[in-house]
């Protein structure tokens, strides 16, 4: 996974005041955004997160791996939060104007719930 966001822009968010131990990747570009954390030689990375801004929909084809996604709104509160999506996947949420697509193995760590508001 690294190699493949390497290039993109990074942020630092927090939740409360206190800042997730996960480097978020921003796909701002229509091939990031298309490309995603899929592809065979795409391994999950705990460290690693891809938020898609402006987005409400996403899907997994060709991932290699279960997903944790966080779907935010315009003012970064969580909606909702769905733990294992699995590969092969298409996932929608009316509600969110961002998605942060994270390994679901990631997760379990970062305490976040909805209503849980996320600044950079």
């Amino acid at each position: 996974m690294r190699e493949r966001t390497k290039e993109l822009p990074s942020v630092s968010l927090t939740a409360n005041g206190r800042r997730l131990d996960v480097v978020f990747k921003v796909a701002d570009s229509f091939k990031a955004r298309t490309l995603g954390l899929a592809g065979p030689s795409v391994t999950p990375c705990d460290q690693t997160g891809l938020w898609l801004p402006r987005t409400s929909s996403i899907h997994t084809f060709g991932m290699q791996f279960d997903l944790a996604l966080i779907w935010l709104d315009r003012r970064g509160v969580i909606v909702r939060i769905d733990h294992e999506v699995m590969p092969r996947s298409l996932v929608v949420c009316p509600k969110a104007r961002s998605v942060i697509e994270i390994p679901s193995t990631s997760l379990q760590g970062l305490d976040l719930r909805n209503g849980l508001r996320l600044t950079a």
